[in-house]
Formats: C-alpha cells, structure tokens, sequence
C-alpha cells in the first residue's frame, strides 16, 4: 500500500510538471493505473504550463468523412499501387533491386518516406483511409469504406486487387475492399514466391483488357516476399553467402546479421525481376503515359540497426520499421528527390486532389497532406495501431503511449529520454489532430 501511495504521488507531480522520466516510469508497475491530481495542485498554488497534456483518445462513432465529398474536372488517370510487404531502404540500391533504383531515379523519389505503423493490418489501414489507426473498429463496425476506394468506383474505375497473402487476415476484404467487385481475397500458389509470380502474371494478363474497356483503371500488386523471407533453393541468388531459410531462433543482439540480410536481400532481388516485368508489360502496352505509379512498402524491416536485438518489425517505432521508399511516376514530370519528410496518410489526399477532383478541404477525409506540400508540418505524426501507437515528434523523438496510458519517450535510435520535456500544445494539438474524426 505504502509503495503504491509513493507511486501515485510521483506520478500526479509527474504530470503536473510534465517529467517525461516519472510518468514513463508507470509501466513498470503491473496492475497499476496511476493517478492525476491536476486541479487540486492547482488550488494548492503551485504552477505548471497553461495546456494541460491530455492522452486521451475518443471511442465514439465517427463522423467521416467530415462532408460529403465533391468533385470537379477530374483527370482520373490509370492509378497502381505497388506495395512490398516488410521494405528494408537499405535494399533499394544498384545492387539489389535494380529495377526499381532506375525507376526511383526516372521519378519522384522520396526519401524520408514514414509509414502509418509498424506491422502490415495498420499500415495499410493508414495508407488507405489517411487517418491513423486508431479508428480501425469505428470504422470497422459502422462499415466505413475508405473515401479513396469510394471515389474510385463513383468515377468509374475498373478496380483490380492483386494480392499475394489472403486478404481475409489481417481483414482487408471486408474493412478496405469492402465495397470492390468480383475482390478476389486467395491467390493460388503453393510458396510466396509461387503467389509473387502468380500476382504479377495476372496483373499482365488483364492488362490489355483494362486497356480496351476505355475506362480509367485502379490496380494494387502486393508482394509478399520480403515479409515471408524465405525463397526456393534455385532462386536464392545472387548474393551469397546467404541462409537457406529464415531461422529467428539464432538471432541474437550480437551476431552478424550479414548472411540472414543476404537473404532478404535475394527476396527483394527477385521481386525486383517481377517489376521488370510489369513495367515492361506497361510500356508495351503504351499505358506509362497515362498512368500513376505509387511504389513503396506497407511498413519496414528491421535487423538490428538499432543494436537492441530488435528483428523483423511490429517491434518499435524507429525509422527502421516505420519508414520505407516512396516512388512515384506521374507522367510528364521529372525526376527529382525530396529530403523532407512524407508520411502514408500524404499518398491519398494527392491522389484525390491532384487527379480525382476531390475539391473539399483535405481536412474532411485525412491527417495528411500534398505530398507537394515541403512545407507542410508533419512533426507529431502518428504511427502504430489502437492499442499501442506512437508519435514522431520533431527530432524524430519517439512518444509511445503504452497500454496503461503512459508514455515512453526515446530518441531515433530508441535511447530513453529522462530529461525531454513535452511540448504540451504542441502534443494537445497532436491530440485533437487524433481525435478529429470522432462524434462528439
């Protein structure tokens, strides 16, 4: 009892004065939920910032978009997602993937490019609905289609969902293509890399028959071979040494991580082999020049950058697993690399603005912004999932609110913070930004 009442005081001083290493210090304590006293210090005359920090996060239904949606002198040009499950930057090279580093330099390269989280269900969730992820079972339950996908089908696209996992789990059938015809959630195959093969031999069957039909076309290629990491012993080339299959169990913070990122790195290389073809199959059928390229990852791949034996992703939120490549071809533009940074809830709203006529403020229907848009202010972004999500404040400081509604502060390379005082305005602000979609 004693330990608790000393902890609890700790903690009500903590917030008050906002010390990041005292309220951080709650999650350490099972079964605890620390107490606030905000207004009684008050009366007691001791003084603290004007804006009182507030983590709380809304449960209601949501009102979204805010507005019904207009559109005006649309462009509708052909639009291709190209996802890599699981994205390691450091694979985007000469050496690895070819193919796509010639395409990154014949385009709009950016390279400080976050994700919405960590893991595959928020990522994508995020990229597709443009807000974070913390409305997955509002929007889930009330059976809210992302506004992209629905003004795909009100211009009349042909839409087209090639993937190589199931898209029943996570549950994207049902939540982000809900509302697509004919969505094929399975693909045959009896390895990733047979389901890699079989997505892109599908996407270049149909492609003459999107052609023909006159309509604009909406495609999404989703590999899976990155995230998998394992290959067909034939196909496990060129860079060697390299493991034969992914063992997770002998991982370790100190071991060389060189012959398990070979294989990665072959994964990639082989999915790059893929995107010749599709690019060829593209040109050969002379729809580069009327269609819209997103090239990026749903999250990124970790090995051990950070030297604390974190592997894979769904692990934290450095850069590592939360920022992935962005490539995009937009015709008649020329290349050019942008160093400030671009988040996934920015891919949308330059979607709907620039090329579907979407004429309502941004605001209504995202958290992003243009991805034109250098100066806009993305510091506070949020990543990460409605449990457990974090904010990227300025810096790349890392605020991860844990389960018991505390708050874990690190640099960019995950190293805790003690003396890192919060920005309350600027974290209430980040608050209402989170809450916006939620009914009053």
């Amino acid at each position: 009892m004693g330990c608790l009442l000393v902890a609890n005081g700790l903690h009500t001083y903590g917030v008050f004065v906002q010390r990041s290493s005292i309220i951080s210090s709650t999650r350490v304590i099972p079964y605890y939920f620390p107490l606030e006293a905000t207004r009684t210090l008050e009366k007691w005359g001791l003084k603290h910032s004007p804006n009182v920090l507030n983590a709380n996060v809304g449960k209601g239904n949501v009102n979204f978009p805010l507005h019904p949606l207009k559109v005006a002198n649309a462009k509708r040009p052909n639009i291709i997602f190209i996802l890599i499950d699981s994205w390691n930057m450091h694979t985007l090279t000469k050496e690895t993937m070819p193919v796509a580093w010639q395409f990154a330099m014949d385009n709009q390269w950016y390279h400080n490019h976050f994700s919405s989280s960590n893991g595959t269900r928020y990522s994508i969730f995020g990229m597709f609905f443009s807000v974070p992820s913390i409305y997955w079972n509002s929007m889930e339950s009330g059976h809210v289609s992302p506004p992209f996908i629905n003004t795909l089908l009100n211009e009349g696209y042909n839409i087209r969902i090639h993937a190589s996992a199931t898209l029943k789990n996570p549950p994207f059938s049902r939540i982000v293509f809900q509302r697509v015809p004919h969505l094929q959630t399975d693909t045959p195959g009896a390895t990733t890399y047979d389901r890699d093969k079989r997505i892109t031999d599908d996407f270049i069957r149909e492609l003459p028959e999107l052609k023909k039909s006159g309509k604009p076309f909406y495609s999404m290629l989703f590999y899976d071979l990155a995230h998998a990491i394992g290959l067909p012993a034939d196909k496990n080339k060129p860079f060697r040494p390299a493991w034969s299959e992914a063992d997770y169990s002998k991982l370790t913070n100190d071991m060389d991580p060189t012959p398990f990122f070979k294989l990665y790195r072959n994964c990639c290389y082989n999915i790059d082999l893929f995107l010749a073809r599709v690019f060829t199959a593209l040109k050969r059928e002379e729809l580069d020049k009327n269609t819209i390229i997103v090239l990026t990852g749903d999250h990124g791949q970790e090995f051990n950058e950070n030297h604390m034996n974190y592997w894979t992703h769904n692990g934290n939120f450095s850069r590592w697993q939360v920022c992935v490549p962005l490539i995009l071809h937009i015709p008649g533009q020329k290349p050019h690399q942008y160093a400030y940074r671009t988040t996934h809830y920015d891919i949308v709203p330059t979607m709907m603005h620039d090329y579907l006529g979407v004429t309502n403020p941004i605001s209504d229907y995202s958290v992003g912004h243009l991805l034109s848009a250098s100066h806009a202010s993305r510091a506070w972004q949020v990543v990460g999932g409605d449990l457990q999500y974090a904010f990227i404040a300025p810096g790349d400081v890392i605020l991860k609110k844990e389960g018991d509604g505390s708050l874990t502060i690190t640099d960019k390379h995950l190293r805790p913070l003690p003396g890192y005082h919060v920005n309350v305005k600027q974290f209430n602000q980040a608050m209402d930004c989170l809450n916006r979609y939620f009914k009053k």
